[in-house]
């Protein structure tokens, strides 16, 4: 199998995958991901950026919608005032909760592979990413 293989069926495998969970959910994988990163705690915006891979410019929107809809909260940082800081809210605890269930059931909780087969996986994507497995989680 080639690279240009080995991108397209990532590519076709998220996209599957992305396309199925905003059917069921309303939700973009990205939102999900952003969920995820508030839930490890209080953070920067251009900090879930780095974590979820989703870029600058995006991130700014899946911000605003997820604190439109009440599941983050945006306040000021004491630091610096020119930053924000991101905070996932109760409602936002429990959508995330709902969003990884359905996950689950449309991947069929991780795909169906094993533990050890998704620490492979998981393994092989950071060696494809060049981003070291302890960020991609």
């Amino acid at each position: 199998m080639s690279t240009i293989e080995i991108i397209r069926n990532i590519r076709l495998a998220s996209r599957v995958v992305g396309t199925k969970f905003e059917l069921e959910t309303g939700a973009t994988i990205p939102q999900l991901l952003v969920l995820h990163s508030l839930d490890a705690g209080d953070k920067i915006q251009i900090q879930v950026s780095r974590e979820t891979g989703i870029d600058r410019s995006t991130i700014t929107n899946i911000v605003n919608r997820l604190a439109k809809a009440g599941y983050i909260k945006i306040t000021d940082n004491p630091e610096d005032a020119r930053v924000k800081m991101l905070h996932i809210t109760a409602s936002g605890k429990q959508q995330l909760r709902k969003l990884k269930n359905t996950l689950d059931k449309i991947s069929g909780n991780k795909f169906g592979l094993s533990d050890q087969k998704a620490d492979q996986l998981i393994e092989l994507l950071a060696n494809v990413s060049g981003v070291p497995e302890s960020e991609a989680a």
